[in-house]
């Protein structure tokens, strides 16, 4: 006798097989084999899906220049830092990286980050102050509210500037002292809805 199987043929083994007895004669170690094949071939192309949402994380998030009110110059990082603390400033509007932001709204009503296309890091309010006069500039982005910023329709008149509110502090995102000056620096004031204080190019949700 040199092998056994029913009468269906559905099991085809040899005595002498080291392999398992597995159906229509294939044996358990082509099986793992397929299986383990499956297997990494699912992981590879979960990993290539995961891979390809983490490299365009902005693709739904509105991407802006912002304008200044009172001056007409764009919101941006001062002379293209990356770093932790650099400044945000005013400058001629460009096509360049550090003036664009992508406006991530993760919240239910008008609150928003904003990332700056530079740099991926996030617009906030220096040291979490909550004084007139107390510096914005840019740090990697923690969730805190010194860096979410409510828009709002101060005007109500229709142009689409807004008004950016940080939640932490209560105020305003303006150019200090109403300066049309190339490199300006931003920081916050309390709300007054002057010009120097409202943004051009703020989505509305």
């Amino acid at each position: 006798m040199t092998g056994q199987g029913d009468t269906g043929g559905a099991l085809q083994c040899r005595v002498f097989d080291t392999h398992a007895c597995s159906p229509l004669g294939t044996t358990t170690g082509d099986m793992m084999r397929s299986l383990r094949r499956s297997f990494i071939g699912g992981l590879a192309l979960a990993f290539t899906f995961l891979i390809g949402m983490a490299a365009t994380p902005a693709a739904a998030m509105n991407v802006q220049r912002v304008t200044n009110g009172s001056s007409g110059l764009c919101l941006e990082i001062y002379q293209q830092s990356k770093n932790n603390g650099a400044v945000a400033s005013q400058w001629p509007c460009s096509d360049q990286l550090h003036q664009t932001w992508y406006f991530d709204q993760q919240y239910p009503d008008n609150r928003w980050r904003l990332i700056n296309k530079n740099s991926g890091k996030c617009l906030e309010v220096v040291g979490w102050g909550t004084n007139d006069g107390a510096a914005v500039g840019q740090w990697d982005c923690t969730g805190g509210a010194n860096q979410v910023w409510y828009a709002i329709d101060y005007p109500g008149d229709g142009t689409g500037a807004m008004a950016l509110v940080n939640v932490h502090s209560g105020k305003c995102l303006e150019i200090g002292g109403w300066s049309s000056t190339w490199g300006a620096r931003a920081n916050q004031w309390s709300c007054h809805k002057g010009a120097n204080q409202l943004w051009g190019g703020v989505p509305r949700w």
